[in-house]
């Protein structure tokens, strides 16, 4: 499949500023992405814009666009993610009639186009609770997938959707697995729609398969690798001392470059020990 992705693929995620920069600081900010040696980062929209960010009549108020057009100034936009971070929906509920739905996901279209990122990713591990009053009539991943189909259809084909395999240990209840979410993600392709992808996070497969699990024997299942869009990369994957281990940044990379997956660094909160812990790990990109 051909993805509409940005030609770079190496990110910062802007989810690793919550304690570097507690608030938004643009001097901080390209401090950051200067050690890094990135030039991409992947949007948090609430991060950059605020909370309420979509909770304006024009969804994108004159500041935010200010802002926007700062940022794609400075830096590529590889992909967008949080997308309903702040909304109090469960993705188990029927959510299309859902307006503060419709709205986010208006508000995020604007956004895509504004900063030209065409690459979405949906994780939300705490809008996937099961809702115990409706347990005998709910099918939490029959109503998932309806719910993903509801914003595929809303946000249309430029768009790629990325789909995270949340796990229970983040708070995850219903489609919680690696296998669950691609077969969700094979269900939606079925269903006709080409922009539907799995979201590869390093993180989850540590919380489901162990610290030691062997990501080259994972992506030697052609199913799976048929189903990636994004990657999404863990400091404490990226330090693993397994024997079968000192190859995964080079896999990656590889995996990257030839099917064109856009791969993003994010580890929820990095401090400072940790950020300079990745950049003598991460390789810049004009050498990657």
């Amino acid at each position: 499949m051909t993805y509409n992705l940005p030609c770079t693929n190496h990110s910062f995620s802007m989810i690793n500023l919550v304690k570097l920069m507690p608030s938004w600081d643009w001097d901080v900010f390209d401090q950051i992405l200067a050690q890094t040696g990135l030039s991409s980062v992947e949007l948090v929209p609430s991060l950059l814009l605020g909370p309420n960010w979509d909770k304006f009549p024009d969804l994108v108020t004159s500041d935010s666009c200010y802002l926007l057009e700062k940022l794609t100034q400075r830096y590529k936009v590889g992909s967008i993610q949080s997308l309903t971070y702040g909304l109090d929906i469960n993705l188990a509920d029927d959510l299309r009639s859902h307006h503060g739905l419709a709205r986010r996901l208006e508000g995020l279209v604007d956004i895509g186009h504004r900063t030209n990122c065409f690459l979405f990713i949906l994780g939300s591990p705490r809008q996937k609770k099961q809702i115990f009053y409706h347990i005998n009539q709910y099918n939490y991943k029959s109503n998932f997938i309806d719910n993903c189909a509801y914003i595929l259809s809303t946000i249309g084909s430029e768009f790629t959707l990325s789909l995270e395999h949340n796990t229970s240990f983040q708070g995850a209840e219903f489609c919680n697995t690696l296998g669950e979410i691609s077969e969700v993600v094979q269900t939606l392709r079925e269903r006709g729609f080409s922009n539907i992808g799995l979201n590869l996070d390093t993180k989850c497969l540590i919380d489901e398969m162990g610290p030691d699990f062997n990501l080259e024997q994972l992506l030697a299942d052609e199913s799976l690798k048929s189903l990636i869009s994004s990657i999404q990369v863990s400091l404490d994957f990226l330090t693993r001392d397994c024997s079968h281990c000192k190859k995964d940044k080079d896999i990656l990379f590889s995996f990257s470059r030839k099917h064109r997956v856009h791969l993003s660094f994010e580890e929820f909160g990095l401090s400072e020990s940790q950020l300079l812990c990745f950049t003598n790990i991460w390789p810049d990109e004009k050498t990657s």
